[in-house]
């Protein structure tokens, strides 16, 4: 009974040098290598030439209330200098950094952001030397949200016998999402330009809208439709008619004899006018000889308008014998 309980007594103590020969000595070859490697790398590495370079590293802004965002001038990059063996150094540049400014909690106003060396992850051997803003201030602002009418820009000219008759948005207003601050900015919002250069029918466009001066500024919709209508050019031309007596017995004479109209008119159409496609008349159905003082009918084409007629008065004689003047 005594030996027995011996062994039991002992028997942890055995377990426990069984575990630790098992952790030293098993796969020793191994073992020895990995530390034998280690050892000669930390040697290279310590005793390799010393270098410094300078890296960019992105600023990024995380955990931003959803109805605050940053405004202003923030630097996008930190300039660091690390100084520590070649290797590590120009190894840096082949890794994703970024320095992240933590937002939880923030208000609206200032607030000061001091870079924090041992935020950017680097460790020894390697040095940080010198970050380049090692401070910076940060605007905050609220985020609104507003309607704005949208107004089309255009550029260039249609066609030299056209002209622009209207230009008009689909939808008319967007609403407008960003910092208050920079929304009491825009007084006018434009569309991105639209060339109608050699245009001589209606055109739509789908076009952007121009936010490039309002960063953080979204709008919704972000893209609006341009309906630019175009029509022919109306010209003015004047023409000298001889005015004609209808309905009349005898012979009659017209003091003066023609009539200045000034006629506006479709360029494409106007060049062609003659005084042959204006009618003008005096109606003297049922009068005998005499003289007469009348205004004169004019008549013109339906494409044309009149502007003028001179003069608005006319004497006519009318002397017996003869046959209808007309």
């Amino acid at each position: 009974m005594r030996r027995s309980s011996q062994k039991a007594k002992y028997k942890p103590h055995y377990k426990l040098r069984l575990t630790l020969r098992r952790m030293f000595l098993e796969n020793l070859g191994l073992k020895v290598l990995s530390v034998t490697i280690a050892t000669l790398l930390w040697i290279y590495v310590a005793s390799e030439e010393k270098t410094e370079i300078s890296i960019q590293v992105p600023v990024r802004f995380v955990n931003m209330p959803s109805d605050l965002a940053v405004v202003g001038d923030v630097p996008s990059t930190l300039s660091v200098l690390v100084s520590g063996p070649k290797t590590l150094v120009f190894g840096l540049m082949n890794r994703d950094m970024e320095y992240k400014v933590d937002m939880e909690g923030a208000k609206p106003g200032l607030m000061e952001v001091r870079v924090e060396p041992d935020a950017l992850g680097i460790r020894s051997p390697l040095r940080v030397v010198r970050i380049s803003p090692s401070a910076f201030m940060v605007k905050v602002d609220r985020i609104v949200e507003v309607k704005m009418k949208v107004q089309a820009r255009i550029t260039g000219e249609p066609h030299e016998h056209y002209t622009v008759s209207s230009v008009t948005t689909k939808p008319p207003e967007v609403k407008l999402r960003g910092p208050s601050s920079v929304l009491s900015e825009i007084k006018a919002l434009y569309t991105r330009e639209v060339d109608i250069s050699g245009f001589s029918h209606d055109t739509e466009n789908v076009v952007s809208l121009d936010l490039s001066r309002y960063p953080g500024v979204i709008a919704v919709p972000k893209k609006v439709k341009v309906i630019v209508k175009v029509s022919e050019k109306y010209v003015r031309k004047s023409l000298e008619v001889l005015v004609d007596v209808k309905a009349v017995v005898g012979k009659a004479r017209v003091v003066p004899p023609r009539i200045k109209v000034s006629l506006l008119g479709p360029i494409s159409k106007i060049d062609s006018l003659t005084p042959d496609a204006v009618n003008v008349y005096i109606d003297l159905e049922g009068e005998g000889p005499g003289k007469y003082r009348r205004r004169a009918v004019i008549e013109i084409p339906k494409e044309f308008t009149l502007l003028d007629a001179r003069p608005a008065w006319f004497d006519i004689y009318v002397s017996p014998g003869g046959g209808r003047v007309r």
